[in-house]
């Protein structure tokens, strides 16, 4: 039985989606242990796969990054809601660009 375009189509990008997945779950341990992402998503060969592992665990850190800000006074949630807003235009700019289909839901 031959598959239609909008089936392969999707079971191309599921199969992106669980290999993105597989490798965060392999990498976060790793970061959480103290190494950096560069490190720990350098032996990715596929290269799209790592520019995006990276774009996603580093959009993360930053999230984190400016909530631990706000928690210790250094920055207004009001500052924080304009950085997360950016971040997320970032994080749905890049899929576009890269013709992935990952959104981050607003």
């Amino acid at each position: 039985m031959d598959k239609t375009y909008k089936q392969a189509i999707g079971e191309l990008q599921q199969r992106q989606l669980n290999a993105l997945s597989e490798e965060i779950q392999r990498c976060a341990p790793l970061i959480a242990e103290g190494a950096t992402i560069a490190s720990v998503t350098a032996q990715i060969p596929d290269k799209q796969l790592r520019d995006l592992v990276r774009h996603v665990l580093l959009n993360i850190r930053v999230r984190f990054l400016t909530e631990e800000l706000v928690q210790q006074g250094m920055i207004s949630q009001e500052h924080n809601d304009e950085i997360q807003a950016y971040l997320l235009h970032l994080f749905n700019f890049y899929g576009e660009n890269c013709h992935i289909s990952f959104k981050m839901p607003q």
